[in-house]
Order: C-alpha cells, then sequence, then structure tokens
C-alpha cells in the first residue's frame, strides 16, 4: 500500500492488486487485470470507491460481464470504450451520471438504466450495434433525458436550418 502519493495498491489475493485509485477523491483510476467476468469492489480497504474513472477499462478485450457495486456514482469519460467483448453490464442503483462515450463500441443487446441516472454523456452508447434494448427504471428518468435529446436535436437543427437560410 502507498498513502504517500494518494494512492492505493491493494494485495493480490482477490485480485485487488489489479485496481488503482485516489484516496483523496474515490476515483479509480486503472486496471490491470484480465478477469472474464469482473465485480467492481464497491471499496478497498475499507475506502470507497466512487467515480470510474476516464478511460480504465478502455480497449479491455478480456471484459465479458461487469457489474459496477451500489456506492459508484459516476462512470467516466470513455470508461468501457471499445470493450469489444463486452456482453453483459449491471449498473447499480447508485450511479447518477454516465460519461461521454463511456460504453461506445461495447457489444452489449440490453442495458438497464437505473432510476438514479440524472444525465447520460454524448454518444453514451455510440455503435454500440448489437443494442436491442435500453430499458428505464423511472419513466420520469426517461422523459428528462430525452427532453435533453429533443433539445439538443432541436438546436442543431435550426443551427442547420438558420445556415441554410442565410446561405440562400
Amino acid at each position: 500500500m502507498i498513502f504517500n502519493n494518494q494512492q492505493i495498491y491493494a494485495n493480490a489475493e482477490t485480485s485487488l492488486s489489479d485496481f488503482k485509485f485516489d484516496i483523496d477523491t474515490g476515483v479509480l483510476r486503472t486496471y490491470t487485470g484480465t478477469e472474464n467476468c469482473l465485480e467492481i469492489p464497491s471499496d478497498i480497504y475499507g475506502m470507497k470507491l466512487k467515480i470510474i474513472g476516464n478511460g480504465v477499462f478502455e480497449w479491455n478485450y478480456s471484459l465479458k460481464s461487469v457489474t459496477i457495486p451500489y456506492n459508484i456514482e459516476r462512470i467516466g469519460y470513455l470508461a468501457f470504450g471499445w470493450c469489444r467483448n463486452l456482453s453483459e453490464i449491471n449498473l447499480s442503483n447508485s450511479v447518477v451520471s454516465i460519461g461521454d462515450g463511456a460504453f461506445m463500441y461495447c457489444p452489449f443487446t440490453s442495458i438497464t438504466i437505473p432510476d438514479s441516472v440524472t444525465s447520460i454523456g454524448d454518444y453514451a452508447f455510440y455503435n454500440c450495434s448489437n443494442l436491442e434494448s435500453i430499458t428505464f427504471d423511472n419513466f420520469d428518468r426517461l422523459l428528462l433525458i430525452l427532453d435533453r435529446l429533443l433539445c439538443y436535436f432541436i438546436l442543431f437543427y435550426y443551427k442547420i436550418l438558420s445556415l441554410c437560410m442565410f446561405i440562400l
């Protein structure tokens, strides 16, 4: 364990040595393991993880299934991007935010968005070509997220329309 630079390296008895995180912020910074079915630990030596950092699992081809523990609140930018074998993801009801591109190019066929989620970043599920269904636990959250997407598209098309009108 290293406390001087505010990071912990856990022992190898349950493959916790594959995780490195920031003590002060609870951000998971790196994962070096090769497990197929991964249950991310909720804490390491009693220190709770709160955030899956940017790109932690990016390009990890060994992951097939991931379970995110209850205390994780945010999933960072490209956290699971290009995990080409990730066919199952289980989000806990503590996740509030899913970052930009968090799951882009992942092959899972379905995902359930818990009612705790209040924001989903741009391209979070970009090119998830096998994705057939997204289930929202809370219909009001779905409406909130769709409302934000609708506003984005309206603004986007308005800008294009304005640009076309200006050119004409």
